[in-house]
């Protein structure tokens, strides 16, 4: 049975970070993705293999879009279970900043995708 194990990135983006923190089960992943000005809950998905993929959001908030492809890329990448729960926030951010927001953490989990191969 594998070891369990963790790493983190934190990465600037508009003068704040945007947190990771992965930690590999014995079986499963967790992920722990926020950063901006707040840090918060937003939004859990997980996902099994196979399987289809659960999430639940907060009220007012639009984090599932990055947790649920997290948990999506993650979970076929490894083919075990992933939770990924998210909230990013930024203060006074218009659109083309939030899209921006959704492209850099697309970047964040192709490297998070590559540690864990």
């Amino acid at each position: 049975m594998k070891e369990e194990k963790g790493f983190s990135l934190a990465l600037p983006l508009y003068d704040r970070e945007i947190r990771v923190q992965v930690r590999e089960l014995k079986e499963g992943c967790t992920v722990l993705l926020t950063g901006g000005d707040l840090s918060h809950i937003g939004a859990v998905t997980v996902k099994e293999p196979k399987h289809r993929i659960s999430t639940i959001e907060r009220e007012g908030h639009c984090d599932s879009v990055i947790s649920r492809k997290w948990a999506e890329r993650i979970s076929s990448e490894i083919q075990e279970p992933v939770c990924v729960c998210c909230g990013i926030h930024y203060d006074r951010i218009d659109k083309e900043q939030i899209e921006a927001v959704v492209a850099f953490t697309d970047r964040m989990l192709e490297k998070v995708v590559r540690i864990l191969k």
